[in-house]
């Protein structure tokens, strides 16, 4: 089975699970880009 990868947009000014802190510590989420309201990151099926 071939790896699959997807995008997730994480909202800053929402305080909803998973917090960005979570995010960034976590190998499958890659963050591609970071703008004023949101970021940007690439979920890796492992």
């Amino acid at each position: 089975m071939k790896n699959k990868n997807c995008i997730f947009i994480y909202y800053k000014n929402l305080q909803k699970q998973p917090n960005q802190e979570w995010l960034d510590k976590r190998k499958e989420f890659k963050k591609i880009k970071d703008f004023e309201g949101i970021i940007i990151y690439e979920y890796l099926f492992f």
